[in-house]
C-alpha cells in the first residue's frame, strides 16, 4: 500500500509537467546569478540562508540563451575566443529538451540521501535504479556553478558527463588522505573519483555541496501516479526518504497551532512547482495541513497511517480525511493533508457560532452525523485481503521477514479477490470527538452545501480479528464508560459513546449556537472518578454510582439550572444532568424544538448514550447511519420545523 521514494520524487515531476516549456519567454543576459538569487524562495526564519529555486523558474532562467550569453563572457574574462557555434552546442547540451524524464514501468529507486551531517560510508553509497533512461541535463550543475562563481567549470562536467541525474554529490570520507572527504556520485562505482573537481579547494567543494540544495527539492504526488494513471483512485501512498540537507519546496509553514497528543498540525503552502495533489475545488489549491508526529519510532508511523493508507485508497469515504502522502526528514515522520477550514470546535465556535435555525441547516446537520456515522462503519468493520499489513500498524505488530524495498506498483482488487478470501477486520478509532473532525467548506458553491465533516487523527486506532480493543490516549472528556471498569474490554461501542456525546453538542449547537455548546460544557463539570482524574472536575457525560454493588457507570447527574421561560426564570432541578440537558433543549420555549431534534434526542438517549453495557448495548454505527437515512427521506418541510 505504499512505495519508498528516495530521489526527492523527479520522476513523478516529468509526468505531471503542466504544460510546454516553451510557455515561458527566455530571458537572456548575463547577470544569471542574480537572477537565480532573486528566484530563491527563502521560507524558514529559523535558517535565511536555506532556500530553493522552484523548478519550472530554474527552466525558465537557466536557458540557452542565458547560458550561452553567461559562458561567453567567462570566455572573454578567460581569453578564450570560442566560436558562437560552440557555445550554441554546449548550451543546447546544458539546457538539453527539458527536464530529465523517466518511464514508470517498474524498477525501484533506491539511493541513499546523504548530507553534510550524516556523511555516507562507502556501503551506503549504492548504484541508483532509475525508473527508465534519463535525457541527459546539466541545467542544475549550471546553477550552482553560476551561484558559487564557478561556471566555466560546466566544460569539466560536461566532458566527464557528470549531469543533473548524478545529483546530489555527497561527501565521502577519504582515509590515509590530506584530504578529509570527497565528493562523490550516487550513481555507480562509489569507489571512483569526480575527476572534474580536480585541483577544487576544500571551501570550494563545501560550497558546491551546500548550494546543490538550492536546486534540489522534493516534488510530492499522491499515490497512483504509476501504471493505472492519474483517472483512477490513488492505491498506494508514497513516503519520500528526505535528506538532512533536503529544503522542503513550502512558501511557507505556520507552527501557530498547540501540538496534540500525537504531534502537531502546521498550515504550509507547498509551492505549485513541487507537488500535483489537484484537489478538487478548493478555495487555496497549493495549501495543505501537515503532521509532524511527535514520536519518532517507526513503530508508531505505522500505527498512525496504516490504517489511513487503506482508507485513502480502495475504500475512500466521503467523511474520513485522505492521507495524500508521508515523508521524513531530520528524524521525524511527516504526514500531508488536505487542508481543513477549521474542526468542529472551531466551526462552531468561530465560522458559525449562530447557527440559521432553518430546514437548510437541520437536514445538513442530519446529513453530516449519518456521514460520521457510516465513516464510523467502515472503520469498525473493514474489508480486507491482507489483514497482517493493518494490524501491522497496531501495538502488537505482525513481524515481518525482511525483503527488498517497496516497488512502484498498484494493487489490483480484481486480482486480490482471485488470490485471496476478503476478510474482515474490526477497527477501533479511539479519539472521538469535536478537534478530530474536520469541516470542509461546500465545493458547490451553492448556499445550501453548508459544507463536509470528516474524521481524523488515528494515532490511537487499532484493528483487531475478535472485535476487542484497548483505546489509550484518548479524550478522557469523551471516553466511554466500560474504560473506568475493571476487567472491561472496550471495543467498537467505545467509539458509538464518544460520537454520541459529539451529537449531543451538535444539536446543542443547532438549537443555541456556541454560547449554548460552552454552558453544556460548564453544567456537566463535576469532580472524576477516573484515578488519573480524581478531584479533578472534567465535564464528561457519565459518572460511577457507588451505591451499587458492584459500582456500576450511569449517565451523569447534576444540579442543573433550567432557564424555563422568557423572563429567565431559574428552577433548580437534580437530576440525570445530560438526560436534563434533553429535556432542557425539548422544554426551552425560546428554542422551538422540531419533530426531527425530537427523535433525535430519542436516539442518542436511547440507543447511544447506554452506561451500563450489562443492561443493554449501544447501537452500531451502521444501524446509526441508517436511522439518520431514513430522517432524511422525510420530505415534509414541518418535520424540519415544526414542534412535534
Amino acid at each position: 500500500m505504499g512505495s519508498l521514494v528516495f530521489d526527492l520524487g523527479d520522476r513523478f515531476a516529468i509526468r505531471a509537467q503542466r504544460g510546454p516549456l516553451s510557455d515561458y519567454e527566455p530571458q537572456s543576459g548575463s547577470v544569471l546569478k542574480r537572477r537565480l538569487l532573486d528566484a530563491k524562495i527563502c521560507w524558514d526564519p529559523a535558517n535565511p540562508d536555506a532556500g530553493f529555486i522552484p523548478r519550472r523558474k530554474l527552466i525558465q532562467i537557466v536557458n540557452k540563451d542565458a547560458v550561452k550569453e553567461e559562458l561567453s563572457w567567462k570566455s572573454l574574462l578567460q581569453n578564450m575566443h570560442l566560436p558562437r557555434k560552440d557555445l550554441a552546442s554546449e548550451a543546447e547540451k546544458i539546457c538539453g529538451s527539458g527536464e530529465p524524464s523517466f518511464s514508470l514501468g517498474g524498477g525501484q529507486p533506491v539511493h541513499h540521501l546523504g548530507s553534510e551531517e550524516t556523511p555516507c560510508s562507502p556501503s551506503q553509497l549504492q548504484p541508483r535504479q532509475t525508473l527508465g533512461a534519463p535525457q541527459k541535463s546539466f541545467r542544475k550543475i549550471m546553477a550552482i556553478l553560476v551561484l558559487i562563481g564557478k561556471p566555466s567549470k560546466i566544460r569539466r562536467f560536461l566532458k566527464e558527463d557528470i549531469s543533473d541525474a548524478d545529483l546530489p554529490l555527497y561527501k565521502l570520507p577519504v582515509p590515509n588522505s590530506t584530504l578529509r572527504w570527497e565528493l562523490r556520485s550516487a550513481r555507480g562505482d562509489p569507489k571512483k573519483m569526480i575527476r572534474c573537481f580536480h585541483g577544487w579547494k576544500h571551501h570550494a567543494l563545501s560550497e558546491f555541496e551546500r548550494r546543490q540544495w538550492t536546486v534540489l527539492t522534493a516534488f510530492f504526488a499522491p499515490g497512483g501516479m504509476s501504471e493505472l494513471g492519474r483517472g483512477r483512485h490513488p492505491r498506494i501512498i508514497h513516503h519520500w526518504v528526505l535528506g538532512e540537507s533536503v529544503v522542503l519546496p513550502f512558501e511557507y509553514q505556520d507552527e501557530s497551532s498547540p501540538p496534540g497528543g500525537c504531534g502537531q498540525v502546521m498550515k504550509v503552502a507547498i509551492h505549485p512547482d513541487h507537488h500535483v495533489f489537484n484537489l478538487p475545488s478548493t478555495k487555496e489549491p497549493n495549501v495543505f495541513a501537515v503532521k509532524r508526529l511527535k514520536s519518532k519510532r517507526r513503530e508508531d508511523f505505522d500505527r498512525e497511517t496504516s490504517m489511513l493508507k487503506r482508507l485513502s485508497g480502495d475504500y475512500e469515504h466521503a467523511h474520513l480525511i485522505v492521507l495524500l502522502a508521508t515523508y521524513q526528514h531530520r528524524g521525524s515522520y511527516h504526514l500531508i493533508f488536505p487542508w481543513a477550514e477549521a474542526d468542529l470546535v472551531g466551526y462552531w465556535e468561530k465560522l458559525n457560532p449562530i447557527p440559521d435555525r432553518n430546514p437548510t441547516t437541520a437536514q445538513w446537520l442530519i446529513r453530516q452525523c449519518q456521514g460520521l456515522a457510516d465513516a464510523l462503519a467502515t472503520i469498525h468493520h473493514f474489508p480486507t485481503f491482507s489483514n497482517d499489513s493493518l494490524l501491522a500498524g497496531t501495538k502488537n505488530p505482525t513481524k515481518q521477514p525482511p525483503g527488498p524495498k517497496s516497488k512502484i506498483v498498484d494493487l489490483d482488487p480484481v486480482a486480490l479477490r482471485r488470490r485471496s478470501t476478503c476478510k474482515v477486520l474490526f477497527g477501533v478509532h479511539g479519539d472521538i470527538k469535536p478537534p478530530n473532525i474536520l469541516w470542509f467548506p461546500g465545493v458547490s458553491g451553492h448556499p445550501d452545501d453548508l459544507g463536509t465533516l470528516k474524521i481524523t487523527d488515528f494515532g490511537t486506532a487499532e484493528f483487531t480479528r475478535d472485535g476487542t480493543s484497548s483505546p489509550s490516549g484518548g479524550s478522557p472528556f469523551y471516553r466511554a464508560p466500560e474504560v473506568d471498569i475493571p476487567g472491561a474490554v472496550p471495543g467498537p461501542a467505545y467509539d458509538i459513546w464518544a460520537l454520541g456525546c459529539v451529537f449531543l453538542e451538535f444539536v446543542t449547537w443547532y438549537l443555541q449556537g456556541w454560547n449554548g455548546v460552552e454552558c453544556f460544557g460548564r453544567k456537566r463539570s463535576t469532580l472524576d472518578n477516573h484515578r488519573t482524574l480524581r478531584n479533578i472536575k472534567t465535564p464528561t457525560f457519565f459518572t460511577m454510582d457507588k451505591n451499587t454493588r458492584p459500582v456500576t457507570p450511569v449517565v451523569k447527574r447534576e444540579v442543573t439550572e433550567v432557564r424555563i421561560s422568557a423572563q429567565l426564570q431559574f428552577l433548580t432541578l437534580t437530576n440525570d444532568a445530560s438526560r436534563q440537558y434533553i429535556h432542557l433543549l425539548r422544554t426551552d420555549p425560546c428554542v422551538p424544538c422540531a419533530e426531527f431534534v425530537e427523535e433525535f434526542l430519542d436516539l442518542i438517549v436511547s440507543q447511544i448514550l447506554v452506561a451500563d453495557l450489562s443492561k443493554g448495548k449501544r447501537m452500531a454505527a451502521g444501524h446509526l447511519a441508517e436511522k439518520f437515512s431514513a430522517m432524511l427521506s422525510n420530505t415534509d418541510e414541518h418535520y424540519w420545523t415544526m414542534p412535534r
